[in-house]
This record gives structure tokens, sequence and C-alpha cells, in this order.
């Protein structure tokens, strides 16, 4: 969360599809996980 200077609530909010992140957080949240942004969205 810090390296995306996001709050535990934002990221919670994320998870559970209450709210999305922007393209920039996405592609820094992909590349800490090491993963495709694609993999971040269920399809």
């Amino acid at each position: 969360m810090e390296e995306l200077k996001i709050s535990a609530n934002t990221l919670s909010n994320w998870s559970t599809g209450k709210s999305i992140p922007s393209l920039e957080k996405a592609f820094k949240l992909a590349d800490l996980l090491g993963v495709k942004v694609d993999d971040l969205y269920e399809r």
C-alpha cells in the first residue's frame, strides 16, 4: 500500500469490487505483484 500511496480502505474496496484502481495505479499494482494488468480484472 505504501508503494501505491493508497489506504487500506482503498485496497479493500478494490479487492471487493466496490471500486477499481485508476489505470496508473493498476499498472503499478501489476508491476508490484509481477503480473499483467489483465490479470487484475475478472473476465
